[in-house]
């Protein structure tokens, strides 16, 4: 499961530079539109073990193009390529409980209702305001066979296929990390959930506990808060006030607010207080910039009461438009219009939006 190697960020963004020099993508929209696609670089998705059929993907010289799906094996973990640095994942949104995994014996074994559903009406927002595709990363394996959003002895707990699905799911958001790094040498990573806890709201996790967010404005603005959040990246930005992204107006939080969605931590809501609150998992702390690197990580744990079929997309549209805004304001990106990244920038092509 070895066998294809991944490439590291020196070569990345050598090949970066490479194709900025060949193609001309200087900052700004090039005259004529070049066909760039991104090199797979997973070392598991496509590693299929020994006696069983090959994936639907291909190897180390196949390419991603936005907007395509890729599929790991037998359609257990699906990716849709973006040109955004932007990603988001599902990890508890799968149905499928196939008799060659059996059910797991330990850990949380609970559905999250219409994850899979509102993480798909986001991403289409998202291309629908901004003409490009987010990168997209959904489980479809029910929560009973394998967790994605835990380490790999509780996610699978032995199992070589849930083992190779949990592979699979991580090296596809690895891969799309690798992507934005390259397009933007930043990005966001989304993991989404949704959950019924008696306060109905919006839970957004940044690895910070309730009572690290019950600090002041001050005491947050530390470097420790910074360095413990999964936001790391970000929060070290010069120019960049940390409780403003945390819990601001301009926060994902204070956006979602405005849009009549009760959030936490927000300007309404700064804290949790004794209330349940999650505060992020194992991927928005493995995939965030908590550990190093420029992609930084939020969960956005949704209240199910938003995702019923007859209202969810009115929420979907909201949080989009709020993630847009959250990227652009504080990251200085062009999402709704090209160069997408003004500071370090190859182009991608977007997609024709309708007039």
């Amino acid at each position: 499961m070895n066998n294809v190697k991944r490439f590291s960020r020196p070569i990345i963004l050598a090949i970066a530079t490479l194709l900025i020099l060949t193609t001309g993508t200087l900052a700004g929209h090039p005259t004529d539109e070049p066909t760039l696609s991104l090199v797979q670089t997973t070392d598991s998705a496509w590693a299929v073990p020994s006696g069983d059929e090959s994936s639907s993907g291909g190897d180390a010289r196949a390419t991603y193009i936005p907007g395509e799906t890729y599929w790991g094996r037998k359609h257990y973990i699906e990716y849709i390529a973006g040109n955004l640095p932007i990603i988001i994942s599902a990890p508890h949104g799968g149905y499928l409980k196939p008799s060659e995994i059996p059910d797991r014996t330990w850990g949380s074994m609970g559905h999250d209702y219409r994850s899979q559903e509102y993480t798909r009406e986001v991403a289409n927002y998202i291309t629908e305001i901004t003409g490009r595709y987010p990168h997209v990363i959904i489980n479809h394996l029910h929560r009973s066979k394998l967790d994605a959003n835990r380490d790999l002895n509780e996610a699978a707990q032995g199992n070589q296929w849930a083992e190779q699905a949990w592979y699979e799911f991580h090296a596809f958001i690895d891969d799309a990390e690798a992507a934005s790094v390259m397009q933007c040498d930043q990005g966001h990573y989304f993991d989404f959930h949704s959950n019924g806890h008696a306060d109905q709201w919006v839970e957004l996790g940044f690895a910070l506990t309730s009572s690290n967010l019950n600090r002041s404005d001050e005491a947050l603005n530390s470097s420790y808060y910074k360095n413990k959040s999964s936001l790391r990246n970000i929060a070290n930005t010069p120019g960049i006030y940390f409780p403003e992204i945390v819990r601001g107006a301009t926060s994902l939080g204070g956006l979602l607010q405005a849009w009549g969605y009760k959030s936490v931590p927000s300007p309404a809501h700064p804290h949790p207080g004794g209330s349940d609150y999650f505060s992020g998992g194992y991927n928005s702390r493995r995939h965030g910039s908590k550990n190093g690197g420029t992609i930084d990580g939020t969960q956005v744990e949704t209240y199910y009461g938003f995702l019923h079929d007859n209202i969810r997309d009115v929420y979907a549209y909201a949080l989009a438009e709020s993630i847009v805004d959250f990227l652009e304001t504080h990251y200085g990106f062009n999402l709704r219009e090209g160069p997408v990244c003004p500071r370090f920038y190859i182009y991608l092509p977007a997609i024709v939006r309708d007039s």
